[in-house]
């Protein structure tokens, strides 16, 4: 398998669906591919069609905003815990 025209058609459809690992592994199964040989094919077909194949964004991190946040509860309910206690 020396070109991306050889890939299977549910591989190329797992591709287009954007999950790039199980693409891998449905390669690897089919074609009874190394890790490293079925990664290159399938990012020799991403590089060869870069119109079909979308890259994720990555995800924003909002670890900041929601400590934040439960800081911000966490004081309100122990504030209406000392005025409703003492």
């Amino acid at each position: 398998m020396d070109t991306q025209s050889d890939l299977p058609a549910e591989v190329v459809q797992t591709l287009h669906a954007n999950r790039k690992v199980e693409a891998i592994k449905r390669l690897r199964i089919l074609h009874g591919l190394g890790l490293k040989e079925a990664k290159d094919v399938v990012d020799s077909y991403i590089a060869a069609h870069p119109d079909r194949v979308t890259q994720r964004t990555p995800r924003r991190d909002y670890g900041t905003g929601r400590a934040i946040l439960i800081i911000a509860v966490s004081a309100l309910v122990y504030g209406a815990y000392q005025l409703f206690t003492g």
